[in-house]
């Protein structure tokens, strides 16, 4: 007897899980469709098309910029109001159109 009892209380235990996989399908389609998506915007670049043009030995403008707000040009320090006014008087002394801007 205690074979025939010991059987059927196994039969009883057992879980049915496909009520559970139901709810986690119908939760991952609700976040799926609830889920916004958002487009990333950025900046878009005119890039200049590469010539095989020789280099030119121009002198070059080289403006770095710092995270704390330092501004150099030509590897001098300048003010920002100043920035302009030197970029002014090098493009008046040189004939150059190569400029490097280091953020």
């Amino acid at each position: 007897m205690t074979r025939r009892k010991f059987q059927s209380d196994a039969r009883e235990s057992e879980v049915d899980m496909t009520p559970m996989l139901d709810i986690v399908f119908i939760l991952l389609i609700f976040f799926i469709v609830t889920t916004s998506f958002v487009r990333e915007e950025g900046l878009l670049v005119n890039r200049p098309k590469a010539n095989n043009n020789p280099v030119s030995d121009a002198p070059m403008m080289i403006i770095r910029l710092s995270d704390a707000g330092y501004v150099s040009f030509n590897n001098k320090p300048v003010d920002i109001e100043r920035l302009s006014a030197r970029i002014e008087n090098f493009l008046a002394k040189y004939d150059s159109k190569n400029v490097v801007v280091i953020p």
